[in-house]
């Protein structure tokens, strides 16, 4: 607009201004037309439909509250690195998360954080057999299979009354310790002596000796025995064996003993 440019051409009827006229005022009130300048934040007014795709990255200060989360941001990525045992206030850990090893009522958690089995332990397995029989007794120098019959066998079936014989069951292979002792017994019976021998897998291991007793009273009521350490592996089987020599009589009886256990290692 000039100065020559007379008033009354700014004006319309009404009086008011003709934005025509007017050289510096945009062509027009959309947004588009404003190129310089900032428009001041009290004049901007938005919707959530109005508000663009946002990346995170443009949010630099602040914190979303857990509401603004869904619930798969609160129960994952969560890093358990350093969370203090205090923390658990209930439930059980599983036993697979302490340590290495399995887990049982025969092991315990060691500090270097696996299951070990204790040291030291039962002695089993073990057995005990005894038994009096008529005959057994009256083969002079020739030994003679011990025939008792079992009273405690922790296996349960590892000692067997139909031959007199304990075999070592599946794993619990090792050294046992044996004991095996005879009595002679008859009223009328004298001998010179009798031995008690351990066989394992059929082969004597050893013997125990009783030197002459010519009287009746001491040889009949006179215990001979024997003790040791027998190596043995699983399916090995232990026999007991005795012979007495005779000095007079012929026939006779005698009570025996037969037991062992595993020692424990």
């Amino acid at each position: 607009m000039t100065k020559a440019r007379n008033i009354a051409d700014l004006l319309d009827g009404n009086g008011d201004v003709v934005s025509g006229a007017l050289d510096n005022v945009p062509a027009s009130n959309d947004a588009s037309a404003l190129t310089t300048g900032t428009i001041d934040n009290a004049r901007i007014s938005l919707v959530e439909a109005e508000i663009p795709s946002l990346n995170a990255s443009k949010i630099g200060a602040g914190t979303f509250p857990d509401a603004r989360l869904p619930a798969t941001a609160l129960n994952s990525n969560v890093d358990l690195t350093n969370l203090s045992a205090s923390h658990l206030t209930s439930g059980t850990v599983a036993t697979a998360r302490l340590g290495s090893g399995t887990a049982s009522s025969s092991t315990f958690l060691r500090g270097d954080g696996s299951f070990a089995v204790p040291a030291g332990g039962v002695n089993t397995p073990y057995w005990y057999a005894y038994g009096h029989a008529s005959g057994q007794g009256s083969s002079s120098g020739t030994f003679t299979k011990m025939e008792a019959t079992k009273i405690f066998d922790s296996d349960g079936s590892a000692y067997d009354n139909s031959n007199f014989r304990w075999t070592c069951p599946s794993g619990q292979g090792g050294k046992y310790w044996v004991n095996i002792a005879t009595q002679p017994y008859n009223t009328s019976v004298q001998g010179t002596g009798s031995q008690v021998v351990p066989y394992h897998n059929g082969s004597s291991k050893g013997n125990a000796y009783n030197a002459s007793h010519h009287a009746i009273s001491l040889f009949r009521n006179h215990w001979i025995s024997w003790s040791g350490i027998i190596d043995v592996s699983a399916g090995d089987y232990l026999e007991a064996y005795y012979f007495t020599v005779f000095n007079s009589g012929s026939g006779g009886s005698a009570y025996g003993k037969f037991s062992g256990y595993k020692l424990i290692e």
